[in-house]
């Protein structure tokens, strides 16, 4: 069914706002642990890191098996209607759905804790931590269920208040479960599990009390039938993450696998950066992209992103270094050696997973199943190759060869469902600078702590400032940022003047 085009200005202040917003929620809780990091890194000791890492991976690939993914679902049949009463009975279908795959989820790893530290630890020793985090994350099912719904109703302000209040519990209840009573891995298990506790009944009431309390049997099947391939497609994002853990677990100490996690999960920074937009699109995308214009603005949206993206990861990449020199003991170091291939992985994540939107838009979840299990295989042989040879770095080259390769194949699905008509000429320009550029802080990686800084200020203002003296940017892109400022002056500085003016849609 087709849907009047909005005016572009109307569309461009949409993504924005709805990104911004998201940004806070998913980007809130990374920067919070950089912060954190001085009180982590002397009460956590890098094997300590080790352990968290393993029972966090362990704990999601157990949940992407048990339905993980289902919230996922939510988005197609919430807009297969346009009317309020199915599209509030589809979502109390999913939200009932999650809550009892997260009570089987729960129970389920309370029985077989030890069974499963056996396997992953081969020990038994970690069993109670195994309890926490899979009681933990059952409730978390019905809870990322709706996280899902506010954003299929685009209220990303109510979305954002949540997470941030969440985030903030958790911070002071980690904080006091550490450092006062010294409680290590175990007590940032207990503020996760505390927080969550409280915050998914709260949640539910607010969510059931809106869509009503409605269970649609036949749709939740329908549900589960589309859900499946996403669960399988979730297997294989899981192997591409998170499984070169388990391979280095048996090549290097767990004092080395903390430091390679630590660096990880800084370089992962780029994908919530990412998420903040893929909140936005994964939701939206199914409206966007019904109207007549779709393929022009797929493809401008797609070179957005891209440009916004590259700003950040070599942003990243330069202050990585100076800012574990600051804030980490010494033991942590060798964390930021890795960060640049993983900055550059998780870039050609995004793109890839640009793409892989289409899929679900077109009830085509098969072939996201299909990409992705073509980039696992890839990626358990260039783990099983690379990482016995090269340890840390090889787990990061295998990491960035197979998002590489999903993006291939992501891209040529994609243009099987519609035309593609990227600017490819730009995007070229645009890459070239950005390794062109990378090298600086690579380069700087053992200069003094001021060099270092240096090196990430000249970084930040050489980037925009290159694209814009080799015309990167059209006069379209010049008026769309004219709109946006004059959008931020109305907001900023509400006079008298403006107030009158008509606003730019």
């Amino acid at each position: 069914m087709e849907t009047t085009a909005a005016p572009r200005g109307s569309l461009v202040r949409d993504i924005l706002r709805g990104t911004s917003l998201y940004s806070l929620a998913l980007f809130g809780p990374k920067m919070a642990s950089v912060f954190l990091l001085p009180l982590y890194t002397r009460h956590l000791t890098p094997a300590d890191y080790g352990v968290m890492d393993l029972l966090d991976q362990a704990g999601n690939f157990l949940a992407i098996l048990f339905g993980g993914n289902f919230s996922g679902a939510m988005f197609y049949f919430f807009f297969q209607k346009e009317d309020q009463q199915s599209r509030n009975r589809a979502a109390a279908t999913n939200i009932l759905g999650c809550l009892l795959a997260g009570a089987l989820f729960a129970v389920f790893g309370v029985l077989f804790a030890v069974p499963i530290s056996n396997l992953v630890f081969q020990s038994a020793a970690m069993a109670t931590y195994f309890r926490i985090l899979f009681v933990t994350m059952g409730l978390t099912f019905a809870l990322e269920a709706v996280k899902s719904w506010l954003r299929a109703e685009n209220k990303p302000h109510l979305f954002t208040a949540t997470a941030l209040v969440r985030l903030a519990l958790v911070v002071v209840c980690s904080a006091v479960l550490l450092v006062v009573f010294s409680l290590g891995v175990r007590g940032i298990l207990l503020s996760n599990l505390i927080v969550t506790a409280v915050a998914t009944p709260v949640l539910l009431f607010y969510a059931l009390r809106r869509v009503g309390l409605r269970f649609d049997g036949p749709l939740f099947g329908r549900m589960v039938a589309f859900a499946i391939p996403l669960a399988l497609s979730g297997v294989a994002l899981f192997v591409m993450h998170f499984a070169d853990r388990f391979v280095l677990q048996r090549y290097v100490s767990l004092s080395d696998l903390g430091q390679y996690s630590v660096g990880y999960k800084i370089g992962m920074l780029m994908a919530f950066i990412h998420s903040s937009f893929h909140q936005y699109w994964s939701a939206q995308a199914y409206q966007l992209l019904r109207r007549p214009n779709a393929e022009v603005l797929l493809s401008r949206i797609f070179t957005y992103m891209m440009v916004i993206l590259a700003f950040c990861g070599l942003g990243l990449v330069a202050v990585t270094k100076p800012v574990l020199a600051l804030l980490a003991n010494s033991d942590y170091g060798k964390a930021a050696l890795v960060v640049p291939i993983i900055v550059f992985a998780y870039y050609l994540r995004a793109a890839g997973d640009f793409f892989r939107v289409l899929f679900s838009v077109h009830k085509k979840t098969s072939w996201d199943a299909a990409c992705n299990w073509s980039g696992a295989l890839v990626c358990m042989a260039c783990y099983l190759v690379l990482i016995p040879r090269y340890g840390a770095w090889g787990a990061a080259v295998a990491t960035a060869i197979t998002f590489f390769v999903v993006l291939l194949v992501a891209f040529a699905m994609a243009r099987q469902l519609m035309p593609l008509p990227l600017e490819f000429d730009r995007l070229a320009k645009l890459g070239a600078l950005a390794l062109a550029l990378g090298v600086i802080p690579v380069k700087l990686a053992n200069a003094p702590l001021a060099s270092q800084i240096t090196g990430a200020f000249a970084v930040a203002l050489l980037y925009p400032s290159v694209l814009w003296l080799t015309g990167f940017f059209s006069a379209e892109d010049a008026l769309h940022g004219k709109r946006l400022w004059r959008m931020a002056r109305q907001r900023a500085v509400p006079s008298e003047a403006l107030a009158e003016s008509k606003p730019v849609l």
